[in-house]
């Protein structure tokens, strides 16, 4: 899913160089449009990307969205998140990061994330406020690889 920003576009055009396609839409701008959209093409057995944390943030808040389209799926959430030695932050909410050429990157996988088929909105939201936990976590931890091996 990718939102239909400067951003996004961006990100659509790079994810394009790589064979991927997107579904345009965002939690402000066509979010069931795109929720539908992904739930067809993971039902059609395809991999699909969200950013977790929405189109306007507050950035590393995972968003609901996620976790019903894994719960819709019966697919799981695999949390990754990256970082690099070298990259450009852009001035976005969410400070987007763009790598530099050539420059060394480090990306942290976690468990699979299931959600069950019945599960009561104080369910979904312990869920959504673990996977966000364990989110910046890992941030952290790919964040800090650089500066631990100097």
């Amino acid at each position: 899913i990718t939102s239909p920003s400067r951003d996004g576009r961006l990100q659509a055009a790079v994810l394009r160089r790589f064979g991927m396609e997107t579904v345009w839409g965002s939690s402000s701008r066509g979010g069931a449009t795109a929720l539908v959209g992904i739930i067809r093409a993971l039902r059609k057995g395809r991999t699909g990307i969200i950013a977790v944390d929405g189109p306007r943030g507050p950035r590393h808040t995972v968003k609901r969205g996620v976790l019903l389209v894994a719960q819709k799926t019966g697919g799981a959430v695999l949390p990754i998140v990256a970082s690099a030695r070298r990259a450009l932050s852009l001035k976005s909410w969410d400070r987007m990061s763009l790598p530099m050429p050539f420059t060394r990157a480090v990306v942290v996988v976690g468990e699979p994330v299931f959600v069950p088929p019945a599960l009561d909105a104080d369910a979904m939201e312990a869920l959504r406020a673990k996977l966000e936990a364990t989110m910046v976590a890992m941030t952290a931890d790919a964040d800090g690889y650089f500066r631990k091996a100097g």
